[in-house]
This record gives structure tokens, C-alpha cells and sequence, in this order.
């Protein structure tokens, strides 16, 4: 599949994870009243879960080698949730800024270095 469509699928579908992303870190912060690292930390695990099954099926188009994709995707997982986790802790705690603007920014900024590693590392079709 081309590069662009395929960065294409992957923005749209990380836009509508990452709404689900900030409705449930909100709504776990704001009406559970959970602390908003807990909160987007449970946000996040959800989200990894759906995301994997779209770069899989409809963002990649890999049809083998699951079970290998989803331990390495599982590993860049936990290097990319400790990243933000770290990100948006700094930028909320050391800047200042509101949790859910520090979000935004560090999704932002790790959005195309999470493409290019799935694209190059994990979903790389060489069957």
C-alpha cells in the first residue's frame, strides 16, 4: 500500500483514538474524579488496544505473523506510554500547562515517529 494512504488511514483513525483518548482521560479526571496521570494512563491502555486492531486490519493490511507484531507492537507501546506519560507530566507540572493542552502537544510531537515505527518495524509486509 502507498506511504500516503496509508499515513492518511493513520491520521484520521489516531484523530478519532485520540478524541477517545481525551473523552475518557476528561471524563475520568472530571467526573471520577481520578488523578489525570491515572486517568490518561487508563485512557491509553484502552486506546493501544483499538489501535493495534486498526493499524492491523484497515491503517497496514498485514494478514500474517500476529502474534510477533503484537509483542513488538506491545513493547513500542510501553516506550511510547512512558514517553508521553513523562511528556505530558513535564509540560503539565514544570510549564504549567492545562493536562489536557500538555495532550495535545505530546501527541502532536511523537505522531509521526509513531507512524514511521510501525510502518518500518512492525507492520512491515515481507511476506
Amino acid at each position: 500500500m502507498n506511504e500516503l494512504i496509508k499515513l492518511f488511514h493513520f491520521s484520521w483513525s489516531g484523530i478519532i483514538l485520540f478524541l477517545l483518548n481525551l473523552f475518557l482521560t476528561w471524563s475520568l479526571t472530571e467526573i471520577g474524579g481520578l488523578n489525570y496521570v491515572l486517568s490518561y494512563s487508563i485512557a491509553l491502555s484502552v486506546v493501544v488496544v483499538a489501535s493495534f486492531f486498526l493499524s492491523l486490519k484497515v491503517i497496514f493490511r498485514v494478514k500474517t505473523r500476529y502474534r510477533m507484531r503484537f509483542i513488538k507492537y506491545t513493547i513500542a507501546y510501553f516506550v511510547f506510554l512512558g514517553a508521553n506519560i513523562l511528556l505530558v507530566r513535564l509540560l503539565t507540572e514544570v510549564v504549567h500547562l492545562h493536562y489536557l493542552f500538555s495532550i495535545i502537544q505530546v501527541t502532536g510531537a511523537l505522531f509521526l515517529i509513531k507512524f514511521f515505527t510501525y510502518n518500518r518495524y512492525i507492520f512491515i509486509d515481507k511476506d
